[in-house]
């Protein structure tokens, strides 16, 4: 079990498929994904993915590495029952 840590609760996913063409897969892991992304805001939850030095890099590049500093996101709130 992956312990939760200061970024989040980190999850793993284990699914089976009794199809093995390659397309039909990905289309099968797809819609999991989708239902999985769908379904946070019902349970509180909101996606997170730490960025990468390449992502910092190209923030440089293009001027928005500031744009943070400038419209932060605004602040998590879970909706209240």
């Amino acid at each position: 079990m992956m312990e939760p840590d200061s970024q989040g609760i980190p999850i793993e996913v284990y699914c089976f498929a009794n199809k093995t063409a390659w397309v039909e897969y990905e289309r099968i892991q797809g819609n999991i994904f989708d239902h999985l992304l769908a379904i946070l805001p019902e349970l509180s939850l909101r996606l997170y993915q730490a960025p990468s030095g390449a992502d910092f890099s190209r923030a440089w590049e293009t001027g928005e590495a500031g744009a943070w500093r400038r419209n932060p996101p605004p602040p998590f709130a879970p909706e209240q029952p």
